[in-house]
């Protein structure tokens, strides 16, 4: 916030710059976040991909269970980011399928938030439970935390 004219003049300036190729560590020279993302609703699935593809994560998206398990057979992701509610199983039961074959922090995405619901989803293996309508958290963020927690 500027001062206003006649009010003291900031003492400092903190200025955020993306650090240049060369400043990086090899840690972080590493591949981009490889999210998972399964939503029965194509729109979510089309706008959210973007979202986090704009963000620098790379994302492969799956509109079932069995697109996504496919999908996982043939690589290897960091982050699931899914639904719990699809077509032809659930994302827990995705979950645990996932995770029976390589480690994988994961996102629940649900229209339900009671706490039954948020602990069948920590059981299963998801670190977080986003509530779709309203949820004020972003996925993005959660997505760059547990990205931070893996180095």
């Amino acid at each position: 916030m500027l001062p206003s004219r006649g009010g003291p003049a900031p003492t400092s300036l903190e200025v955020k710059r993306r650090p240049d190729r060369c400043d990086l560590t090899s840690d972080q020279q590493k591949a981009p976040l490889r999210i998972l993302l399964v939503d029965d609703h194509t729109d979510t699935v089309i706008t959210l991909g973007a979202l986090l593809r704009n963000l620098g994560y790379e994302v492969a998206c799956a509109e079932t269970v069995k697109q996504a398990l496919q999908l996982a057979k043939e690589s290897k992701f960091d982050l699931l980011v899914s639904d719990i509610g699809l077509p032809d199983g659930s994302g827990h039961d995705l979950m645990r399928q996932i995770r029976a074959q390589q480690s994988i922090a994961g996102i629940a995405l649900s229209g339900f938030g009671m706490e039954d619901d948020l602990e069948k989803s920590r059981a299963v293996g998801f670190t977080e439970h986003l509530i779709k309508a309203g949820e004020r958290r972003s996925i993005a963020s959660d997505a760059a935390r547990d990205r931070a927690e893996q180095r």
